[in-house]
């Protein structure tokens, strides 16, 4: 669970929505609704789904686990698109080699890449 605020930007919510659409979800909802971790469940992933993309990062077992757990605000293991953007974030900053903490969250986006699928530079 995170207390630091995080606005996911343009560009984070746009891979989220690719990673949904990608995994057969639907990831359309208002701007508004994309920054409340809380809105309607449509575009989301179950945990196995999320650590399945996740893992293209080629970050190490551990390092996904607490990105996971940072990133899902209420711990219930389903990851809105807000959620999913968050965890982005995370990846690409510890893909930079940064430790990870929840003032990253506050931090514009990282290199974010995932292999073979995804990825940006900001």
């Amino acid at each position: 669970m995170t207390t630091q605020t995080f606005f996911a930007i343009e560009e984070e919510l746009e891979l989220a929505t690719q990673i949904l659409v990608a995994r057969g979800r639907n990831g359309t909802s208002s701007a508004s609704a994309n920054n409340d971790a809380h809105a309607g469940r449509g575009g989301s992933l179950q945990g196995d789904q999320a650590k399945e993309v996740f893992n293209r990062s080629s970050l190490p077992p551990a390092t996904l686990r607490v990105i996971l757990n940072m990133s899902n605000e209420n711990g219930d293991g389903v990851f809105s698109k807000h959620e999913i953007a968050k965890a982005l974030r995370l990846i690409g900053w510890a893909q930079a080699g940064e430790m990870l903490s929840e003032k990253l969250l506050t931090v514009g986006m990282c290199v974010c890449v995932l292999s073979g699928v995804w990825g940006f530079v900001y």
